[in-house]
This record gives C-alpha cells, structure tokens and sequence, in this order.
C-alpha cells in the first residue's frame, strides 16, 4: 500500500520511482532517445549519408530524431567521436529565448537524476559571434554531455544549437 501511494504521489509530482522526472511533452522524449543511443555512436539515429571526408568516409549523417522546431538535426564525425546536433531556425531573440528555456527544461526532464546541470551567458550577446546563453548538463560540471548554446553571429539573425556529445567530453563544434 505503502508503494502504491507513493507511485501515485511521485506520478503526480512528475517523477519517476527511480527519481527522474517524467517526460510529458515530444522534446523531453526526443533528448531521451537521442541520450539512450550515445553509447553506439548514435549507430540507429544515423539517416542518409549527408557529406563525406576526404578519404570518402562519412562525416555526417542525417538525423532520424528531430527536436521539435529544430530546422535540421544530423549526427557529426568530429575525430573518433560522434556528435548529434540540432540547429534552429534564426529568429527573433525574444523567441530564441523562450525556445532555449523551453528546451533546457525539456533536457532537465530527460537526463538521470544525478547529472548535473549549469548555465552561463557569454561575450556573444551584441553579436561577436560566439554563443550568449548556454546550458549544459552531464556527470559532472566538467564533462557537458547536453549542450544548448545561443549563437550571435555578425550581422545575422541568432540561431540556436543543441548538442549531445557521444561521449562525456565535449569536442568543438564549427557552424
């Protein structure tokens, strides 16, 4: 009886018995089945071959997992490692900003219980170019698995990024 109540309460608080939230919404659940498939390189989320290196090898795949309102999401060869990235469609900043907290909550529903999660603003806000809001989430504040940067390019609308790591390092990612 003890359990059933306590099933019951953590359902309506949105928890899992296990202690991670439940997701309720088509983003949470997509961050989900794109941090599940991190450990093969993220093998059975790779679609049509999009580009290939010099040596004909791929180095970037179309993604068979889209975030909603991403324009494109492809998984990335950057060295021996595997990027899946989401990039969304310039818009206003105002918009830019309710999307990026829309979709850190949706990480913050996703990923275990004992992950931790930061954010930071950075130097890119009037337009230098690099990203101005991030958030991450991994392991350990040192190791970002998730991350959801603003990017400020010159002279151009902002665009957002998602980008969840193969591995707990984070390797640098050119867009």
């Amino acid at each position: 009886m003890r359990q059933t109540i306590l099933a019951v309460a953590c359902a309506v608080l949105g928890f899992a018995a296990t202690g991670q939230a439940v997701c309720r919404n088509e983003g949470c659940e997509a961050v989900k089945k794109i941090l599940a498939h991190r450990g093969s390189g993220f093998v059975a989320l790779r679609g049509a071959v999009l580009s290939r290196q010099s040596n004909h090898r791929p180095n970037e795949y179309a993604g068979k997992v889209k975030l909603p309102g991403a324009h494109r999401c492809t998984v990335e060869v950057v060295g021996p490692t595997y990027l899946y990235f989401c990039l969304f469609q310039s818009q206003p900043y105002s918009k830019m900003i309710a999307q990026f907290h829309r979709i850190s909550a949706d990480v913050k529903a996703a990923i275990p219980a004992n992950w931790v999660t930061w954010e930071n603003s950075g130097p890119g806000r009037k337009g230098a170019g690099g990203p101005a809001e991030a958030f991450r989430a991994g392991p350990t504040r040192g190791t970002p698995v998730v991350e959801i940067v603003t990017l400020m390019p010159p002279n151009k609308p902002p665009h957002l990024a998602v980008v969840i790591h193969q591995g707990g390092t984070a390797a640098p990612v050119a867009h």
